[in-house]
């Protein structure tokens, strides 16, 4: 092939945009990352969450404002939802904090910083909107973080002893004392990698994909192990397979899927028999205290039966606005009012501690867009992938409110459907509306 002729010139466009998309794809990598918080308790990562809010907040405050400005401020609904969210949140928790604990009003504003992780959202939505990446570049990197977290957290678990790690203060390790240590990982990719590749296995039939989202349900069942987590990603996959299979088509696939459990049950019970133990008793003691309401012998599930006991008096009191955040740089936080009390640990009844009914009904209407758009974009593996996070999110927020505390998240994925439908657009030859 000579240099310059024709063949070789396409050669050279298509590595060009091969490499484009791969660097694209690598910053849009890193940048969720950090957007997400996935390895904010690592040592010394810290930095990088504080940091990635003023990069944020200078980017709404200059760039996306002055297109805004250009484009004759057209904002859509769910564009508007994020900028009240913006402003709002941190006066209301700001406020309510000062009524209710005499805590100065701007320590509760800021307890309340990463709100403007949000702004992600519009980020994203910014770039498709302006061809600086695309959606095929969201998706290369959102699989890229699922496989690389999924072999990073398995490698620190092989090689790394936790209790080596006590010392570090922070969330990259639990339990200690009375329950064995263990480290502490952020598995939102590894959740989303399930959904990818296990809805493609079954919209295809396909043997691989089923065993690309086996491998990191396994990582879930096996090294995580967490309830709630466990409960909701498989009651979202099992909704989505009921909606898109026929009847005749569950018959047939449900015994293969009971038979693929006990195997892989039976699997783990040979491999490793006491991390089995560990999984199903951490069951049998979050029904016990559901059931019964009475302690068990998990210090986790009795931790939330106390910090429930502190936080109903106060939502009683404040039901419709809540109580505000205290932030640990004025009297300690809730450690030097409460002693041991994290809202964020019990779910529902901590969003409306902290924002009352009010609040909780302001989070709700995220996912009044997600619906709303979800059904009408073409399908795609992405757009599977994205509606089994986006119910696991919301169905695993009901024991830890991380649609609230985590907003940022489910946000950014709805924004991933808003530019889907931006690219739909374009293919159908009709000018996006933002």
């Amino acid at each position: 092939m000579a240099v310059g002729s024709p063949a070789s010139i396409k050669v050279r466009r298509r590595f060009l945009v091969f490499d484009g998309g791969i660097i694209r794809s690598f910053f849009m990598a890193v940048g969720i990352l950090i957007l997400f918080r996935v390895l904010q308790y690592f040592p010394g990562m810290s930095i990088f969450n504080e940091l990635w809010i003023v990069l944020l907040g200078l980017f709404l405050s200059t760039t996306y404002l002055f297109d805004k400005a250009k484009d004759g401020w057209s904002f859509l609904s769910f564009e508007l939802y994020v900028l009240l969210a913006l402003v709002m949140l941190p006066l209301w928790t700001g406020l309510a904090a000062h009524f209710e604990f005499g805590q100065p009003f701007a320590f509760g504003a800021l307890a309340n910083r990463n709100v403007f992780l949000m702004v992600g959202a519009l980020f994203i939505m910014y770039m498709v909107k302006h061809r600086k990446i695309n959606v095929k570049d969201i998706e290369r990197a959102l699989c890229w973080l699922a496989w690389c977290t999924l072999i990073l957290f398995v490698l620190i678990n092989m090689l790394l002893d936790p209790t080596h790690f006590m010392d570090y203060k922070g969330g990259f390790v639990g339990g200690g004392g009375s329950s064995e240590a263990s480290f502490k990982f952020n598995t939102l990719f590894i959740i989303f990698g399930f959904y990818y590749y296990i809805f493609q296995g079954f919209r295809y039939k396909s043997r691989k994909f089923y065993m690309y989202g086996m491998l990191f349900l396994a990582y879930l069942v096996f090294l995580d192990g967490g309830r709630s987590l466990l409960l909701s990603v498989f009651l979202s996959c099992f909704y989505f397979i009921w909606r898109w299979a026929s009847w005749r088509k569950l018959f047939v696939l449900m015994p293969k899927f009971l038979l693929g459990i006990v195997l892989a049950v039976g699997l783990a019970i040979v491999v490793n028999p006491s991390g089995v133990l560990s999984v199903a008793t951490k069951f049998v003691d979050a029904f016990t205290v559901v059931a019964t309401g009475e302690k068990s012998n998990d210090a986790s599930a009795n931790a939330r039966i106390l910090e429930s006991a502190i936080a109903l008096p106060y939502i009683q009191k404040h039901w419709a606005f809540g109580n505000g955040k205290l932030s640990n740089k004025w009297h300690d936080g809730y450690e030097g009012q409460f002693g041991y009390f994290f809202p964020s640990d019990i779910g529902v009844i901590g969003v409306l501690y902290i924002y009352g009914f009010l609040g909780l009904l302001f989070f709700l209407g995220q996912f009044y867009y997600a619906i709303s758009i979800a059904n009408k974009l073409p399908y795609s593996p992405l757009l599977d992938g994205v509606k089994g996070f986006l119910l696991y999110f919301i169905l695993h927020s009901v024991v830890t409110g991380r649609f609230v505390h985590f907003a940022e998240i489910s946000l950014f994925f709805i924004a991933i459907l808003y530019c889907m439908k931006i690219e739909a657009k374009r293919v159908r030859g009709v000018m996006p509306s933002v």
